[in-house]
């Protein structure tokens, strides 16, 4: 079902499943179940970060966040703050096809939107 509230769709469905898909099995060669491991530390440690951001988002305006957030980024190297800014966007356009209800409603309508916008491109330099 599509938009009604109870499943993910599209991008956001296909986001779940890669971070379902990586599980150490056994009779897994060792080299395969390392790389396994490490793809589940990093994806700890992003559940963590946004944990973290999550928390700053209930006690703070998003004007204040969106400024704590420019003081680190845009201090931070050149090629970096590009990848951030490419990330907000592939985050918006899976967030498109996020189920929603009416509390996140305007949300997903508007990750919609902004991803749809034409002609970005961040190179990686």
């Amino acid at each position: 079902m599509n938009r009604n509230g109870y499943h993910h769709v599209g991008k956001a469905r296909e986001a779940l499943d890669a971070y379902e898909a990586f599980r150490v099995e056994p009779g897994m060669a060792y080299g395969d179940a390392e790389r396994v491991v490490a793809r589940q530390e990093k994806w700890d440690k992003v559940g963590q970060a946004m944990d973290t951001l999550s928390r700053f988002v209930n006690g703070s305006t998003p004007g204040e966040l969106a400024q704590a957030m420019f003081r680190y980024v845009g201090n931070d190297h050149r090629t970096l703050q590009a990848q951030m800014v490419k990330t907000i966007i592939e985050f918006l356009k899976i967030y498109q096809d996020a189920a929603f209800d009416p509390r996140n409603e305007a949300a997903v309508l508007a990750a919609e939107k902004l991803s749809q916008v034409d002609g970005i491109y961040i190179p990686l330099i």
